[in-house]
């Protein structure tokens, strides 16, 4: 079975913590995907390359709350 979802948003905030982002790369790359990522320390940059289109998720680092 098939499954696709294709979801859009704007002005929305997740966090994610770096295994999670860790572990959302290495299911990709699993799952066949080609991706790159670029880490500037304060925003990651992911492009994964599904089919013909490119995406690309950013990931801007926050201050850790106590």
């Amino acid at each position: 079975m098939n499954r696709s979802y294709e979801v859009e948003y704007c002005n929305l905030e997740l966090r994610f913590d770096r295994r999670n982002i860790q572990d959302l790369i290495r299911n990709l790359i699993q799952e066949g995907y080609s991706l790159y990522w670029s880490d500037s320390g304060q925003q990651l940059i992911l492009s994964i390359r599904a089919g013909r289109k490119l995406l690309k998720l950013k990931f801007q680092r926050v201050a850790r709350q106590i």
